[in-house]
């Protein structure tokens, strides 16, 4: 879908979980997460970084939170 334009039905959800609803090529309704769009907010430390980061820093918290507690994570098994 990258570099696609779709016409904006809704909005829904708030902050992170905020959701895009719009019609695709096959005109079925469908929905899109607005972290994943060009409407997103740029991340602050994106900017401050002058975009040398390859990271958001909520992706990194969420990293310290899982090397911390593994246990909280949603992956079962790793393996070699």
């Amino acid at each position: 879908m990258s570099g696609q334009q779709f016409e904006l039905l809704r909005r829904n959800g708030k902050g992170a979980h905020e959701e895009l609803f719009f019609h695709d090529d096959h005109g079925q309704l469908s929905l899109i997460p607005l972290a994943w769009t060009s409407l997103a907010p740029e991340d602050p430390f994106v900017i401050v970084s002058a975009k040398r980061s390859w990271f958001r820093v909520v992706d990194l918290l969420e990293l310290v939170r899982l090397i911390e507690d593994p246990t909280r994570g949603s992956v079962k098994e790793t393996l070699p």
